[in-house]
């Protein structure tokens, strides 16, 4: 298992909820790589298969999943990780995956370009006084792309209220059996 550390003013509980978001897909994956993306703020379910725009009007949305386009000044850090003996995991450098370019060169940034064995895995700053998180997960296996997104909301404990891109009973699988998650409430997308 990764641990993403008590990086100072991040909520735990809410990291407790990503590191299990990863742990659920390194189990299922168990890839070569793994790249963990922390976004300054919260972002929607419309980033979730985002790869950019066209003449900064058009926006797309690919199945064959892009890098999404976040701005390098919204990554607050990005690790990367590759397995070492047994099922663990070891930091390892990587060139960072957001740059500046323009939108429409995001276009063809296929997380299949980057690795043909890896997880991705975005989540948004959360402290002690956000009341809502995002967390967003891509993952390739034999070139094979797929991805979810999960919003959640604070109301004195973590709830999950948003789902794009996975079946509300995968999304149960990964959060109720070891977070605390209380329930899952709202509309689910995808």
């Amino acid at each position: 298992m990764i641990h993403l550390g008590h990086t100072d003013g991040i909520d735990s509980e809410y990291l407790a909820i990503v590191e299990r978001s990863l742990e659920n897909a390194l189990q299922r994956v168990r890839p070569l790589e793994v790249y963990v993306i922390q976004i300054d703020g919260w972002f929607d379910y419309k980033w979730q298969g985002f790869s950019g725009t066209v003449m900064h009007e058009i926006a797309v949305w690919r199945h064959d999943l892009s890098l999404p386009p976040f701005h390098p000044s919204r990554v607050l850090s990005q690790a990367h990780f590759v397995p070492s003996e047994g099922s663990s995991y070891e930091s390892s450098h990587a060139k960072p995956l957001h740059i500046t370019q323009a939108s429409s060169a995001n276009l063809n940034r296929r997380v299949t370009n980057v690795s043909s064995s890896a997880v991705f895995l975005w989540y948004s700053r959360t402290d002690e006084n956000s009341d809502r998180g995002s967390l967003m997960v891509y993952t390739v296996d034999q070139n094979e792309s797929s991805g979810w997104y999960a919003a959640f909301k604070r109301n004195g404990a973590w709830r999950l209220t948003q789902i794009k891109g996975a079946s509300r009973r995968e999304i149960e699988e990964i959060f109720l059996a070891k977070t605390g998650i209380e329930q899952i409430v709202g509309p689910e997308r995808g």
